[in-house]
């Protein structure tokens, strides 16, 4: 290519303010903030700036930085990630005091959602959110069905250590109205089942419940003993099994532990 020729393609690439900040930190996070001033760092930089330019020309932009799933974490703390199509953290989101308070000491953007998530629990458990009978309500939305059920059964890998695991998944309309209800999607749905049990509990009744607390309060209405959670992960157990559905996930990390459950479609 000339160089005129060149020069006409970059001068079509139009970066609004959004996009040109989002580079920068996303170059200053693969750069190490540029402190270590070193050859290699200068052409990461260089390579990676040609090359989420030329993105940017032709669309890139949907490709990296629009979030097509998402992943809640309930325990108390709710929090809610943004994950893009290269299985990258590109939104985070809190929902109350605990989740700010989690994430106001950890940058997870733009790690893989696996990584992202070994992060939170440490801290979760850190700061003493997490304890051995604590549960955890993971949950997946948006994603294409099998990448769906591959995202699941990675995070109950990653997570099953901390605690008794939650998975579950809903639809990208659960997730909207879960937005617009100010709650995670997991708690939201854990909000729906409790109100459709007693359907005098409004929002107000939940906000200074564990996650743990709401389902044990399901439990006690459906007259269910042991832990709703875990009833409900066997039910969807025996269901994936039926199915043949089955997923697996290797990373460095926390592994193994006491977990529960695959996934619940709706």
């Amino acid at each position: 290519m000339s160089d005129r020729r060149l020069k006409e393609a970059f001068d079509n690439v139009r970066a609004d303010d959004e996009i040109v900040r989002r580079t920068r930190e996303y170059l200053a996070w693969k750069t190490y903030g540029y402190k270590k001033r070193t050859a290699s760092a200068y052409r990461i930089a260089a390579v990676l700036a040609c090359f989420l330019i030329l993105m940017f020309g032709g669309g890139g932009y949907y490709l990296f930085f629009i979030p097509v799933s998402s992943i809640s974490v309930d325990v108390n703390p709710s929090i809610e990630l943004g994950i893009n199509r290269f299985d990258r953290v590109v939104t985070v989101d809190t929902y109350n005091e605990g989740g700010h308070n989690i994430m106001s000491g950890l940058n997870v953007r733009f790690l893989n959602y696996r990584d992202a998530m070994d992060m939170i629990l440490n801290q979760e458990s850190e700061e003493a959110y997490l304890t051995d009978d604590t549960c955890i309500a993971i949950t997946v939305s948006g994603a294409a069905e099998g990448k769906q059920r591959e995202m699941l059964a990675c995070l109950h890998t990653c997570a099953s250590s901390y605690g008794n695991v939650h998975c579950s998944s809903g639809s990208h309309g659960d997730a909207l109205a879960a937005r617009e209800a100010g709650m995670t999607l997991g708690r939201y749905q854990a909000f729906l089942e409790l109100q459709a049990l007693d359907p005098s509990v409004t929002q107000q009744d939940i906000e200074g419940l564990t996650i743990s607390q709401i389902w044990d309060r399901i439990a006690e209405l459906s007259g269910n003993t042991g832990d709703a959670m875990q009833n409900e992960e066997a039910a969807q157990n025996e269901e994936a099994a039926q199915n043949g559905e089955q997923g697996s996930c290797q990373q460095n990390g926390h592994h193994g532990g006491h977990g529960h459950g695959h996934g619940r479609e709706h």
